[in-house]
């Protein structure tokens, strides 16, 4: 449910409140006008917008391929599997999709497996030429 609120408030505590207002997602600020003219009306509430639904077949937008994703994870320093899947899953991938691009690298010669399971790109994986 959505409220009009109509405040009068003094002249130096105005740019307060319209900071805090612009800091919240939750507030949408209708109109400001001066209380001494009283010919000026608010102004009316906006249309709110109809709400998407979301596709049942919607493919997440990613803005990196799998395999980017792990060399600009090794970038940083070797690391497990388990630590590229949680990387995975915060880039919107399925986490078990990791094992298979890791593979598919390891046979290409982009990344090695190191001691410890610990992957680490090779001079192919760093800069993309042997």
């Amino acid at each position: 449910m959505t409220y009009r609120v109509i405040l009068d408030v003094q002249s130096r505590i105005l740019p307060t409140l319209l900071q805090t207002i612009d800091g919240n997602a939750d507030i949408k600020l209708v109109a400001v006008t001066d209380a001494q003219n009283p010919a000026l009306p608010p102004s009316p509430l906006p249309p709110t917008p109809a709400a998407l639904q979301p596709s049942i077949n919607a493919v997440p937008q990613r803005h990196i391929r799998a395999d980017a994703l792990i060399e600009e994870t090794l970038r940083s320093g070797p690391a497990q599997l388990n630590e590229i899947r949680r990387v995975f899953e915060h880039g919107g991938f399925a986490p078990g999709s990791a094992a298979a691009t890791l593979s598919r690298m390891l046979k290409a010669g982009r990344v090695q497996r190191g001691f410890r399971g610990r992957y680490s790109l090779t001079g192919i994986g760093r800069n993309g030429a042997a």
